[in-house]
């Protein structure tokens, strides 16, 4: 239950739920205020792994239940007070993964463990020669074997931030 008073500004408590990555989704609340602060945290991240908001990144994921117009399709918007671009791929199919990452070749790629894993695999078995400044897990579990991989494959290394603990750098 949320607070008797929240600040007048906060925006509209609205429920949420996240991927289940974990076992089973986890239903909450929201509000712009929370929303403000995950996008900061988030920030926080790319400075701590030495990501430029003045370069661009792809962002790979399932749209979002208020998101789903976008479904398939890749969408770029400036980031805020930056000259980076963050482009999100509302598509987990790897042809199209792999369709964006060719065309976008951002410097830094963010997506699930097990998504960049294959994108990895595919790479590997099609020839492509695709690299990055910084690779950035989120979502799932990153596995130690999955981490090599990606890292031997996209000669990089891989920024874990799962919400389950804190994020890595290693």
């Amino acid at each position: 239950m949320p607070p008797a008073k929240l600040p007048s500004d906060a925006g509209e408590v609205r429920l949420t739920t996240t991927s289940g990555s974990v076992g089973q989704p986890f239903r909450g609340a929201t509000n712009r205020l929370a929303d403000m602060f995950s996008q900061l945290k988030y920030r926080s991240f790319f400075h701590d792994w030495g990501v430029s908001p003045n370069k661009d990144v792809l962002s790979i994921r399932q749209p979002k239940p208020h998101e789903l117009e976008h479904r398939g399709q890749l969408i770029a918007k400036p980031l805020p007070g930056a000259q980076g671009r963050e482009f999100t791929l509302f598509s987990l199919e790897l042809e199209r993964v792999m369709t964006a990452l060719r065309e976008v070749r951002p410097p830094y790629l963010r997506g699930y463990p097990t998504l960049l894993h294959a994108a990895a695999s595919e790479a590997r078995r099609s020839g492509d020669q695709l690299s990055f400044e910084r690779v950035m897990t989120v979502g799932e579990t990153l596995h130690e074997d999955v981490r090599r991989f990606i890292e031997e494959t996209f000669p990089t290394r891989v920024a874990d931030a799962y919400a389950g603990r804190p994020p890595r750098l290693d």
